[in-house]
C-alpha cells in the first residue's frame, strides 16, 4: 500500500517514526514485558514488509539506525529485567534483520 505511490517513502517514514516513538516510551518504562516483547515483532514486521518503501528515502541510513537503536533497547531491557525471553526474541530479531539487510546488499561488508 504505501509503496504504491510516488508519496510511499514519505509515508513509510513517518509511520515508522512514529512507531519508533511510541514504542521508545514503553521500553524504557515499566510496561509489561509481554507488551514489550509484542512491539519487538511490530517493528520489525513493518520495517521488513515496507524495506523497498524505506529504501527510497533520503533519509534510509536514519531510518535504519532509529530501528537499530530501538532493537538494542530491546535487547537491553531484557537483559536489565533478566527476561531472557524478551532478551533472545529481541537478539534474534535483530539478527533476522541484519541478515535480510546483508542478503540483500543493502548493508555490505
Amino acid at each position: 500500500l504505501l509503496a504504491a505511490g510516488p508519496h510511499g517513502p514519505f509515508w513509510a517514514r513517518s509511520v515508522l517514526e512514529k512507531l519508533v516513538s511510541v514504542l521508545t516510551g514503553p521500553v524504557t518504562s515499566q510496561t509489561p514485558l509481554k507488551v514489550v516483547r509484542e512491539a519487538v515483532s511490530l517493528v520489525s514486521k513493518f520495517f521488513l514488509q515496507n524495506l523497498q518503501t524505506l529504501q527510497r528515502h533520503d533519509c534510509f541510513g536514519q531510518l535504519w539506525l532509529m530501528v537499530l537503536r530501538l532493537m538494542l533497547q530491546f535487547i537491553k531491557r531484557g537483559s536489565d529485567d533478566q527476561d531472557a525471553e524478551l532478551e533472545e526474541v529481541a537478539t534474534e530479531t535483530l539478527r533476522n534483520l541484519l541478515g535480510v539487510l546483508v542478503s540483500s546488499n543493502i548493508l555490505g561488508f
